[in-house]
This record gives C-alpha cells, sequence and structure tokens, in this order.
C-alpha cells in the first residue's frame, strides 16, 4: 500500500536542478509543468513550449540507501510511538528510500529558455509524448 502510494507521487514530480528557470520541484498537471507553490510559482506549457529534450544519464542510488532511510524511520517512530512506532517507522522509511533509478535531461524552449531536471524515467516518456519530441 505504502509502495503504491510512493509510486503514484512520484511519477507526477520533476525536480529542476539548474537553468533559467527557478530551481526546485516542479508538478506535472495534465501538460503544464507547474512549480510546487513558491512566492514566485513558475508554470510551462510542455504541449506548445519544448523545442528539444536530450537525455544525459541514468541516476542510479546507492544500494544502501533502503537500509539507512528504516534506520532513521525506526528512530523517529521509536521517539514518537515507541516500539510500534520503530517498526512502522523502519517499514515507512524503507520504502520511501527504496533504490527507484531517475534520468537527468536537458529541455530547451522555443523561448531560449533552457533547464535541466531531473525525474523517474517513465516521466521522461510521459513528457516526450506530451511534448512530442
Amino acid at each position: 500500500m505504502i509502495d503504491r502510494f510512493l509510486k503514484n507521487f512520484e511519477h507526477t514530480k520533476i525536480k529542476l536542478i539548474a537553468g533559467d528557470l527557478p530551481f526546485g520541484t516542479y508538478d506535472l498537471d495534465g501538460s503544464m509543468l507547474k512549480q510546487v507553490a513558491t512566492e514566485s510559482s513558475e508554470s510551462v506549457n510542455l504541449s506548445e513550449s519544448v523545442k528539444k529534450i536530450n537525455l544525459k544519464n541514468e541516476v542510479t542510488r546507492d544500494q544502501y540507501e533502503p537500509f539507512v532511510g528504516a534506520g532513521v524511520g525506526a528512530l523517529i517512530g521509536l521517539r514518537m510511538f515507541g516500539i510500534l512506532g520503530a517498526a512502522g517507522g523502519a517499514v515507512a522509511g524503507h520504502f520511501m528510500m527504496s533504490g527507484k533509478n531517475e534520468v537527468s535531461a536537458t529541455f530547451e524552449l522555443k523561448d531560449g529558455r533552457s533547464f535541466i531536471a531531473v525525474m523517474s524515467p517513465d516521466m521522461l516518456s510521459a513528457i516526450r509524448a506530451i511534448s512530442k519530441c
């Protein structure tokens, strides 16, 4: 159940790490790429604005990351809810940090702006379908 929830959450998120748009987390809503609520929320219509998409590389997570997440989750759960909370926190931490691969890609927009983003491979496929690139 937790894994299903995290899959749905993760497949709509994009992290902008460099470029002409404000850095941070963006959410894909239809064909609109919207910055998660900030002071200057930026949005881009991907179906009309994308000129070119280049896949840069695949980012793999460390194989020990889920175990670190389980340990941190257990400590937080123990502190807040006792022994049962530690068990629940360990499970939640493990699932949240499980090694899902990500890709980085560069995007060139028709107005001359460009940016580098990190996302799941499924999200990149969806964006390519939306933008027809």
